[in-house]
This record gives C-alpha cells, structure tokens and sequence, in this order.
C-alpha cells in the first residue's frame, strides 16, 4: 500500500464518521422533539397514538443508514490498520505531529493564565453538585401532561384531571424519568401502595400571588397520592401520560 492509498482511507474514515455524526443528530431530534425511542408499542403492547407514521419511517431509514455505515466503518478501519505504519510516517513527516503538541501544550498555559478559567471551574463544580443532589422539591418543572382521566379510575379517585402537569411521581422527575420509563416503573412497583404526586394545575383565578406559570399560563401547585391498582378499564391508573 502506497501513501495516496493510505491518505484516501483517512478521506473516507473522514466521510464516514461525518455522516455518521449527522445521522446520530437526525436520531437525537427526533428522540428529543418527537419521543421515538425504538419502542413503538405501549406497556400493554398497543400501538403508541403519540407516534407519527412519516417520523416513524425516517428513524427507520436513519437506523438502517447508520447501521451500514458502522459495518462499512469497521471494514475500512481494519485496512487502516494494516496501514497505520504508512499513516504514521506521513504524519511525522509532514511535521503536523510536532505541532499539534506545541499547539495542545500553549492551550493549557493559556488556560491556566485565564482570569475566567478558575470561574468556569467553580461553576462547572456547582453545577456537578446540584447535578448530583438532584431537583428539589421546589423545582416545579413538568415532564408530562395526563389526559383521559376515566371516571372511577385509579386516577380520577386521586384527583387528576384532564391537562394537568405532572412534576413529581414518586421519585420521577424531569430529569430522570427517561422518557416516562421511570414513570412508568414507579407506578407498577406502587401497586395498591400510595405514591406522592405533585401536579401543576391552571389557574383560572385572576388574582393568585401563589400561581406560578409556565409556558406563558398560570398554574397553582397540587399534591395528592395516588394509589394504582387493578380497576374495572385497562391498565391500573386510568389515563395517559404524554411526554413535554
């Protein structure tokens, strides 16, 4: 293997991790934005109503894409590495190697002389320990919205109703309950057990000092206990959950 040999399998290792990359963001928005996480069935095996057929077939075609690419890239990176001899020397002979050090090594005097890098340090850490001590009970954050609360439910015998938010299930909060994954484990580990709910609820009063908004609407704060059993309807709550 010659030199332009080995420099066109760095162009198309190049190619591949870009493109890769680019399917790995399309994923991300559609998880993010449209909550497709490859499971397209609800806990009782129904067919998610949340789901959009169009959003559907593109995270398909962008699974199917990124799959070939992966094969595709571990074949090119086997030959790369017959080559890395050849790689090498052009690398150390083309005198990038020797720069990219000094390059790396000024970076860190420049950041260790920064005014602003201690303050960044500070914040990162303080952001670390409020990471891991997680949200507290003030944090009145929603990660979903019920609906179709059925009377005599599970649900509508704690007091839900239609659109109200949901901020704490138990231990299920905005930011760990993984897509109602969490959610959804808390309430059938709580079978016949009370779990501590606290909903957001609008607010139709005109004039409410404890109203809090959100999304630019008044909402009053709610905590009830819901119990969830088997009941007469399906399921053992009696409403949806839809993710925000």
């Amino acid at each position: 293997m010659n030199r332009e040999e080995a420099l066109q399998l760095i162009e198309q290792k190049d190619k591949i991790e870009k493109r890769m990359a680019e399917l790995n963001h399309e994923l991300d928005i559609l998880k993010s934005s449209k909550n497709i996480d490859g499971k397209f069935t609800d806990r009782e095996g129904f067919p998610r109503e949340d789901l959009n057929f169009e959003d559907l077939i593109s995270y398909k075609n962008f699974k199917r894409e990124l799959a070939e690419l992966q094969t595709d890239y571990g074949l090119l990176m086997k030959k790369i590495e017959k080559a890395i001899l050849i790689i090498h020397e052009i690398y150390r002979e083309s005198g990038q190697a020797q720069k990219d050090i000094e390059e790396y090594e000024n970076k860190l005097e420049e950041n260790k002389e920064s005014p602003d890098s201690k303050m960044k340090e500070e914040e990162d850490n303080s952001k670390k320990k409020k990471d891991e001590a997680g949200p507290q009970r003030e944090d009145l954050v929603p990660f979903a919205r019920i609906t179709e609360v059925t009377a005599g439910s599970p649900a509508a015998v704690a007091g839900f109703q239609d659109n109200d938010l949901m901020v704490y299930l138990g231990r299920a909060n905005y930011l760990n309950h993984n897509n109602l994954e969490l959610l959804r484990d808390v309430i059938m580990q709580g079978q016949h057990k009370e779990i501590p709910v606290t909903i957001l609820r609008e607010d139709q009063s005109e004039a409410n000092p404890a109203s809090i908004k959100w999304n630019g609407k008044k909402y009053r704060k709610v905590e009830i206990q819901l119990t969830p059993r088997p009941w007469e309807g399906r399921g053992i709550v009696g409403c949806r959950f839809i993710p925000l």
